[in-house]
């Protein structure tokens, strides 16, 4: 939120009073909860490629959190985006850059769940079984699980994917809490759903949405036990 200086607040004060709607000029974005020393413009990293943007940012003070995409349009390494775009921001915050991983692999993976289908019923702590293509070779690519339950309608990412070298899987999932400490959760609706992605995600994350993926098997909705 962008904190108004005391010029700004006497411009929109005066304007009230007189009842005549008035446009203030926009100031440069600076975040006045932190000393100005603090303050640093932003970087511009697009066109950069990651071995150039990542020094540039730490240079500035700043983490680079890189998400990598397949892009047949755009050179395999060059940052293509950047959040913040532009603006101030702060020594030590961090920043993230999307860059290309190149053209996307061909064929493209696949991921399957096995063990799980739509109407099922399921403990707490299942173990969520699949198969997969084009991913054991590929060590770009991760395989994730996630959970969507829901009444709370965030995506939750489940535990390591162990995979073999025939491509099969196995994942630890949590629906839910322990319905010990928590029986309002039984009975109660999730969708599950495997990916593959080049991002790496941390188990426990909550996702408003699901990230980027360039392999999603078919989504389940099962009940909890």
């Amino acid at each position: 939120m962008k904190v108004l200086n005391r010029h700004t607040m006497l411009a929109y004060a005066i304007s009230f009073m007189l009842g005549v709607a008035s446009t203030v000029v926009s100031e440069p974005v600076v975040n006045y909860l932190f000393p100005r020393s603090q303050q640093i413009a932003v970087p511009q990293l697009v066109g950069m490629f990651v071995n150039d943007a990542e020094p540039t940012a730490i240079s500035y003070g700043l983490a680079l959190d890189v998400k990598w995409i397949f892009d047949p349009n755009i050179p395999e390494n060059l940052v293509m985006a950047q959040q913040p775009s532009s603006g101030m921001t702060v020594r030590g915050a961090t920043m993230t850059a999307t860059a290309s991983l190149g053209p996307p692999p061909s064929p493209l993976p696949s991921v399957k769940i096995a063990n799980v289908r739509s109407g099922d019923k399921v403990e707490w702590i299942s173990t969520v079984r699949g198969n997969s293509t084009g991913v054991v070779l590929d060590r770009r690519l991760n395989i994730y699980v996630l959970i969507f339950p829901m009444k709370e309608r965030v995506w939750w990412v489940q535990g390591r994917v162990v995979l073999a070298l025939n491509g099969e899987w196995t994942s630890q999932v949590l629906f839910g809490r322990n319905p010990q400490r928590f029986p309002e959760d039984i009975g109660e609706t999730f969708k599950v759903v495997g990916i593959v992605t080049p991002w790496t995600l941390l188990i426990g994350q909550r996702l408003l949405e699901l990230p980027y993926f360039i392999a999603l098997c078919q989504v389940e909705e099962v009940f909890r036990l």
